[in-house]
């Protein structure tokens, strides 16, 4: 599977609207979300304690987990398949190394070094990898030995998603909104 055709999934399936975050309006989402611990935060509190990691988030998005969780990286990669999202990532300022590209690691070869990571991150990305078998050889090759690989999917059998299928929409899992058709991936 190409990046290009990949990128047409996520337009097909989101268009270049706001989407869950920005359907505040909507029930049951604008209820249950209260009462919800955020996933980001959810995986904030998975993050090792102790000495600062070297990380690795796949599927960064505009970069502001790793900008969020700044105090407990020595350094960050970040890497996601909406290049305007990458660009978004770049302009964060970081005191620490930072560095953000665009790629799809379903597909590529992750381009570093073994046993190099202390961490790698994964927040609603996985259920878009097309090939996890060859995603997850790389990160545990990247990883040093007792490195951790900290993700989240979302649980599309949740009360509220459940009430989305019944009415025949697809459950939304980002909060990213894409470019217009016209733009092409880098």
């Amino acid at each position: 599977m190409q990046r290009h055709s990949l990128y047409n999934i996520f337009e097909e399936q989101y268009g270049s609207i706001q989407l869950l975050h920005g359907n505040e309006g909507r029930f049951p989402q604008t209820i249950l979300r209260k009462i919800e611990k955020h996933r980001r935060e959810k995986v904030s509190e998975c993050i090792p304690l102790g000495k600062k990691l070297d990380v690795l988030e796949i599927g960064c998005g505009d970069g502001s987990f790793l900008e969020r969780n700044s105090s407990r990286w020595n350094s960050v990669i970040g890497v996601d398949v909406v290049s305007h999202r990458i660009l978004q990532a770049r302009k964060r300022r970081f005191d620490i190394p930072a560095k953000f590209f665009c790629a799809d690691f379903g597909i590529e070869k992750i381009p570093l070094k073994s046993s190099s990571l202390d961490c790698v991150v994964s927040i609603a990305t996985l259920q878009y990898v097309g090939d996890l078998d060859n995603l997850f050889k790389e990160i545990k090759r990247v990883l040093i030995k007792n490195g951790k690989f900290i993700f989240e999917v979302p649980n599309a059998a949740v009360f509220w998603r459940r009430l989305l299928f019944l009415f025949g929409r697809l459950p939304k899992t980002t909060s990213a909104r894409l470019p217009s058709k016209g733009m092409v991936m880098v």
